[in-house]
Formats: C-alpha cells, structure tokens, sequence
C-alpha cells in the first residue's frame, strides 16, 4: 500500500507540476528539514519519469549531500537515477564516473544486484563508437551476469556481437554471428510457435543478415529477409524495427532502381510514421522520399522533402547543441554541489577530530591524577605507620631503661628510615612535576626535541597530503612532483639554515598517486632526507638529489646525496634504526622494493610497481 501511494504522489507532481511548487513555495517554512527530505524525493522522481534529466541531476546531488536523511537504499536509487541521466544527456565522463563508484559499492552491498545498473556499460561503449571496448565489455557482462540478457540470453548475446560487427563494417563476420544466434532462437521457436517475441527476434535476424548483405552490395538477396523482418515485426507489434527495415527495403529497390517498389515501401512507411515517433527513422525517410521524387521527375515535390529532410536534420542538430549546453551547465553545477558535500564534510570531520582530542585529553589528565592520588596516599601510609612506630618505642622507652643503648640504636635505624621514606616522597613528587612539565610543552632536553622533531617531520609529510587534496578537484589523487618538492624544502626549512648550507636538487615528474601509495612515500621521503641532513656530511655542507620518474611498469624514486655514505660494515638488515625500519615497513606497504647503494655518497632507490587495471 505504501508503494502505492507513494507512486500516486509521484504522478500528481508530474502531472501538476506549477500547482505543486506553487503549493510547496507557500508552506515551506513550516515543513520539518526531514519532510523537506522526503518531498524533494517524489519530485526527483516525478522529473526523472518526465524525462527532465538536466533538472534532475543538480536535485539528486542535493539529496545525497544531506547525510543525516539519505538511507543507503535511498543513495543506490539515486546514484541509479544519476547514470541513467547522464546516458541520456551523452555526458559520457560522468556516466563512467557513477558506475565506478556503483561497482565498488555492489562488492559490499546486497541491495545491488549484478553490474548492469539498468543500462549496461557495454551499450554506453558502443553509443560512443568504442567498437572493441564494447565487445569486450559485451562479453564480460555475458560471462558474469548472464541473467540480465533474459531467457534467450544465447541468441541476444550473439545478435549483439553480430550488430557490432556489422557497425564495424565486418558483414562476413556479423553474418556469422546472425546465423548462430537465428539457430539459438530456432529452438524456443519450435517449443512455442506462436510466441511473439521468437517471431519477432528470427525476423529481426533476418533483417540483420540483409542489412549485413547490403554492405556486401547484394541487394537481391537481401529484399527477402528485410521483407520477412518488416512482416514479423508489424504483426507482433514492433513498429520501430518495421520502419528501420523499411528503409532500408527502400534503398534496395533503389540500388536496383526498382522505383515503384521502393515507391510502395515508401507509401506504406508514410502511414507508419503516423502511428510512431521516431525522428532518425523519419529523417532518413525523408532523404529517401526526395530521392525517389527527383528520380520519377517530380523535382517540385522532391524538393520539398528535402527542405523538409533539412529542417528536421536542423532540428535535431539544434536538440543535440541544446543538450551539450546543459551538459556544461550541469557539470559546473555539479561540481559546485561536489564542493558543498565536500566542505560539509570536511566540517564533520573536524568537529569529530576535535571530539577525540578532548577525550584524549580529559583521559590523560584523569590519569595523571588517579596516578597522583596514588602516590600522595601511600606515602601518606608510610608516614602514618613510622609515626606512630614512634609513639610505640616512646611508651616503651620507660619499661626497656636497661636497653637504652639498644633503643638508642633501633631509635637511629628509624630516623634513617624515616628519612628514606621522605626522600622517596620527594623522589615522586619530582617525577610527578616532570611529567606535568613534559605535558605543557616545555622541552629543555635536546635527544628529546630531536625525537619530537622527527616526529613533526612525519606528521608533517601525512598532513601536506591533505592540504593538497583539498585544493584539488577529483578528490582521490596527489600530484606527487610538487608535493616531493614541498616537502623536501619544509624538511630543511626546519633545520637551523646557519648550521646546515645543503643544496637541494629535485627532477620529479608529474605523477599522480592515491593516498595508499602517497602517504608512505612521503614518510619515505621525509626519513630519507631527514637522515642525510643529519649524517651524510661532516662540513654539514652538501647537496641532496631527488628524482621521482615513470616508467612503464614501474615509478621510480631516487633520493641521494654526495656525503660520506655508508660504513664499509653497515648492514640494514641488523642495523638498529627506527628510520631504516619504517624504510623497509612502508616499502612493504606499498610492494615496493628497495635498493642501497654507497659510493660518492648515499642513494636509495625505491622501485614501486604498477598496479594492473
């Protein structure tokens, strides 16, 4: 029932539209942000089965930016309506786009079945004339996921390889395919003779094999399968294909200069048109009709069609400019919606970061305290139990008189040990104000501020990745040459220039990288040059070099400087470095392999493989 009514609230707004909005314009201020939500939904809908897909896609965009409404059903409907939009609008890049991300959805996702999405990929491919890609995406889709070409998936997959063919202007080979597609077929024709849509599917193949016979210029034999396709398809009701194999009878009666056959066709194809919409088809009808017109001598009503022919061509051209203007327009507000998600989401992202850094901190805080109250109460213990230690050796003091000097004795082991435990108690107190001076931030020790600059180091190379993507327009990339360069020149920046005079070199070019692969390699990076500003030369004068290059199975990092290299006995496996480790870690990481060589000083290469598409 909710279907229902919800589909009937879908059909009033496409068939009310001015009332609708004017209606909504008046109430919105009282509608609650979720209604508002639910509302938008319907009139998505309600464009999308108007066919209005350049008003639909900014709507959809909008929908998908509000987080707290958007259900992941919700996301994979819309992300759906969004595909098949932008088919219809020929926006071909964004298409591609949205059926990555629904890809990578569906391998997590059961609300996703198959990855044809309405419209397969293979068809889009060959809308775009991308022949082989088609054929080979044709193929894959037939292999993975044969129940979307249905019951007679054998004889569609065929016939659609064969019309492939045959638009790569192959008629032998789509022949081929025709005929073992027509035998496909012939099997479900002789279990259910009467079914429409085997009659129609062997007439269509037929008429694919005459129009294969008319690039081969056999125009006879093709006027007998086109007339039996035109017969099958007019009486199970496919009018389309009737028109589409109309014409193309006509131009063979005209190749054969048959001129009241193709007259005839001609005839029937006019009473055809006024019962179906179909402007290519009726285009070429046109071009026809003067063509025959002009060879019967009727110049007059030849030139007629053909002004006719001309207007429609011309309107058709002005439809397909129309839709390139609303492409670009719909593109720049896309990527302003992009944008908007895009800060909206960086600003979650920030309050949720500040959220974890206050519980970090009240935690530690918490911590110290507990730790504190600890202390503050066994030391208070001890004092406690020695002093009234004291009061027992007091009271005795009168009954033991006799022992005096072994009272005197005990008496100055408990002051030894009285003084013992104050001076534990300072010791912790101590400890205690160190740590509370090490968490204000004030570092008087050098090894200490050494480490805590390596490790701004680090986290500086992982937050410059950031700032890049950030001023970038696909969001999942980083332009690798500049963001090495920065990096590098940040790293010296932070070593006292007076001290170290180091000349930096660099011939990076301009690669682009996800953030798996960016982000160890720019930790790479920063050890790299980190450990030659601080050992490889004895002057703390020198020259490091970095160059970032692409090959064809492989990207290659080179960091080397002209120091004093390598000990003769040094060896990385053994050696008990923390910058060496996180070398071959990261190198791991991204399975890439590692090469040390020290002559004229030190270089590392890093030899990263490409990942096959």
């Amino acid at each position: 029932m909710a279907d229902s009514s919800e589909d009937r609230v879908i059909d009033f707004i496409r068939r009310n539209e001015d009332k609708y909005y004017s209606f909504i314009k008046r109430v919105e201020k009282d509608i609650s942000p979720e209604k508002k939500y639910l509302i938008k939904r319907r009139e998505v809908s309600a464009l999308f089965l108007k066919s209005k897909y350049h008003s639909a896609v900014p709507a959809i965009y909008d929908l998908l930016s509000q987080k707290e409404f958007v259900t992941e059903k919700d996301s994979v409907d819309l992300l759906l309506k969004l595909r098949i939009c932008f088919i219809k609008l020929l926006n071909y890049p964004k298409v591609f786009e949205i059926h990555n991300l629904l890809v990578k959805m569906s391998r997590n996702n059961p609300i996703i079945k198959g990855n044809n999405f309405g419209i397969p990929l293979s068809s889009v491919y060959i809308d775009m004339g991308l022949y082989d890609d088609g054929l080979l995406q044709l193929k894959k889709e037939y292999e993975e996921d044969s129940e979307n070409f249905g019951k007679y998936k054998e004889a569609n997959y065929l016939n659609n390889v064969g019309v492939v063919l045959l638009k790569k202007f192959l008629p032998d080979s789509a022949i081929v395919y025709f005929t073992k597609s027509k035998q496909a077929i012939s099997v479900y024709l002789k279990e259910s003779p009467n079914d429409k849509y085997c009659i129609f599917f062997y007439g269509l193949l037929q008429g694919n094999i005459g129009q294969a016979l008319m690039i081969k210029k056999q125009y006879k034999e093709a006027i007998p399968l086109l007339v039996e396709d035109i017969n099958s398809s007019k009486r199970t009701g496919y009018y389309h294909n009737a028109s589409i194999s109309s014409n193309e009878l006509v131009k063979c009666y005209l190749q054969l200069n048959n001129i009241n056959a193709a007259a005839s066709i001609l005839d029937s194809l006019t009473n055809l048109f006024q019962e179906i919409d179909v402007p290519d088809e009726y285009l070429l009808y046109l071009k026809l009709k003067s063509d025959l017109l002009s060879r019967q001598g009727k110049y007059i009503e030849a030139n007629k069609s053909y002004r006719e022919y001309i207007e429609l061509e011309d309107s058709i051209r002005f439809s397909n400019n129309k839709i390139m203007q609303l492409n670009q327009q719909i593109s720049f507000e896309t990527n302003m919606l992009q944008q908007k998600i895009f800060e909206q989401e960086k600003e979650l992202a920030t309050r949720h970061e500040q959220v974890l850094r206050q519980k970090f901190q009240h935690n530690l805080l918490l911590s110290i305290l507990i730790l504190l109250t600890i202390i503050i109460l066994l030391a208070a213990y001890f004092i406690v139990r020695i002093k009234r230690r004291e009061i027992e050796l007091s009271e005795k003091n009168n009954e033991i008189y006799a022992k005096s000097i072994a009272l005197e004795n005990t008496l100055k082991e408990k002051e030894v040990l009285f003084k013992e435990v104050h001076h534990r108690v300072k010791n912790n107190m101590q400890i205690i104000m160190s740590l509370l001076k090490l968490q204000s931030g004030k570092i008087n020790n050098k090894a200490l501020e050494e480490y805590f600059e390596e490790a701004r180091n680090r986290i500086q190379s992982m937050a410059l990745v950031h700032e890049f993507l950030y001023k970038k327009e696909r969001i999942n990339l980083l332009r690798m040459d500049k963001y090495i360069i920065q990096l590098s020149e940040e790293i010296l920046k932070s070593y006292n220039y007076n001290y170290y005079k180091i000349e930096l070199k660099t011939d990076c070019h301009e690669i682009l990288l996800d953030m798996d692969t960016a982000v160890p390699l720019g930790l790479i990076v920063n050890e790299l040059v980190t450990n030659s500003v601080k050992h490889a030369f004895e002057k703390h004068e020198g020259q490091i070099s970095i160059s970032l290059k692409e090959n064809a199975d492989s990207i290659l990092l080179s960091v080397c400087d002209n120091g004093m290299g390598l000990p003769e006995d040094f060896d990385t496996r053994k050696e008990n470095s923390l910058g060496m480790e996180l070398i071959q870690l990261l190198s791991e990481q991204i399975n890439a392999k590692v090469e040390i060589s020290s002559g004229n000083g030190l270089k590392v290469n890093i030899i990263i493989p490409k990942t096959k598409a």
